[in-house]
């Protein structure tokens, strides 16, 4: 009777123990837990990967670095089922968080999922794009920034730096909704100044080339919206606009430094930024409904001088007094 009473104190110290253990355990999991964000990206080129690095060093900053979060990138090469697959993969996964870069990305995420929180940026119109009916008061599990500069704006600066302008092409991706929403309002704006219209889409990379060359050969100058198809083959739209010697205006700061003649734009640093604050809202709890949509107010001139130079386009001093250049 002794040596069972024995036994028996000693499985039940053991068991005591291990639960123990297994309490301990479980408390070290859940303060070690990290808050999962995942990082969907439609394609890499320099605007969206400038505000993919900036969002990440910003979060640093605003404190959550890599032992609160942790961050799970995916690029999906421009391919809408690669896109589809990495949406439905993080709500698989139950991550916390979705930030999704380009508007392709954000409707992508929005499909897959209505409860994860959303964070898009560069979506240049939230509304028209079908993501939500109210920038102030989202009103669904999505918010952002958006990359919206009035393709006004940059006509106007078209028309001051080069005049003489009697036809503009519009180059677009029809794949992208916001790229024609800008087409729209462009091809306006244009006709009621009387100027020839013409305009190219593309539906991929593969036929840029021919629609750029074929456009660059019928007009004075050329115009594109914040389009990922056109940013991601600047380096091949430039040297096409060069060679026939008619200034290429686009949408972006970075799409000049890859090699656009020139825009009114705003800075996509400052873009990620603004990104990484709301993450950071979210992760602290505040409501989606509480969190508008930011859209940046201000703008600047941007000139390649390098292209102006190839051009030969001399930028009136009002204008390059305030413009930053890349050369």
């Amino acid at each position: 009777m002794y040596t069972m009473k024995k036994i028996c104190s000693f499985v039940l110290a053991s068991a005591l123990t291990a639960v123990c253990f297994s309490g301990c355990d479980s408390t070290s999991n859940d303060m070690e837990e990290k808050f999962q964000i995942g990082v969907v990206q439609i394609i890499e080129h320099t605007s969206l990967n400038t505000i993919r690095e900036t969002m990440l060093e910003e979060l640093e900053k605003l404190g959550l670095d890599e032992s609160k979060v942790e961050i799970d990138y995916k690029n999906a090469a421009n391919d809408q089922a690669n896109l589809n697959t990495i949406c439905q993969k993080f709500v698989s996964d139950q991550k916390d968080l979705i930030v999704a870069i380009a508007t392709p990305s954000a409707l992508a995420a929005a499909n897959a999922t209505e409860d994860i929180p959303i964070v898009f940026s560069a979506v240049t119109d939230p509304v028209s794009s079908g993501l939500m009916s109210d920038m102030e008061h989202p009103d669904s599990n999505i918010t952002g920034t958006s990359d919206f500069v009035d393709a006004e704006k940059i006509l106007e600066l078209a028309f001051q730096i080069t005049p003489d302008i009697q036809s503009m092409g519009l180059l677009y991706c029809s794949s992208e909704p916001n790229s024609k929403v800008v087409i729209d309002k462009a091809k306006a704006y244009l006709e009621a100044k009387n100027v020839d219209v013409k305009i190219k889409a593309v539906t991929n990379d593969a036929e840029i080339q021919q629609a750029g060359t074929s456009l660059a050969s019928e007009v004075d100058a050329m115009f594109s919206p914040i389009d990922n198809t056109v940013a991601n083959n600047m380096s091949i739209l430039s040297e096409i606009c060069v060679d026939k010697k008619i200034p290429f205006y686009v949408s972006a700061d970075s799409m000049v430094s890859d090699g656009g003649f020139a825009t009114e734009g705003i800075n996509y640093v400052d873009l990620g930024q603004k990104t990484a604050e709301i993450v950071k809202q979210i992760y602290d709890g505040t409501a989606i409904a509480d969190i508008p949509v930011v859209i940046l107010k201000d703008t600047k001139t941007y000139i390649n001088q390098t292209v102006a130079s190839q051009l030969g386009i001399t930028i009136p001093e009002d204008i390059s007094q305030s413009a930053t250049f890349f050369e």
